[in-house]
């Protein structure tokens, strides 16, 4: 009725696109995956090795943090992207843009 799963199921698509493009410039991104709205990403120390990386993901979720963006660490080394069902592309816009950032700076 509210149109918020198919917001979720286009918004989704569109963070995952995003991730995927920060994920070939990022060698700290070792791997992404997710469904919808709710994707991850896999922080490590070697993207050959996929040797995790937990203290550069707890820096980088920190860094993130600082500068307005909530994450949540998963696992070892995962972050997971988790917003609200009424998330807009400017909002993927500008989260990508702040983990880009903090992942720059941290690594």
């Amino acid at each position: 009725q509210n149109g918020l799963m198919k917001n979720a199921v286009e918004t989704g698509r569109y963070l995952h696109q995003k991730l995927d493009n920060l994920a070939r410039r990022s060698p700290a991104i070792g791997d992404h995956r997710g469904i919808g709205l709710m994707q991850g990403i896999e922080i490590v120390a070697d993207r050959k090795t996929k040797k995790k990386a937990n203290a550069l993901r707890g820096k980088i979720v920190q860094e993130c943090f600082s500068r307005g963006l909530l994450l949540l660490g998963c696992g070892e080394s995962s972050i997971r992207f988790s917003p609200s069902l009424i998330v807009e592309k400017g909002h993927v816009d500008a989260a990508i843009a702040i983990l880009g950032g903090a992942i720059r700076k941290c690594s």
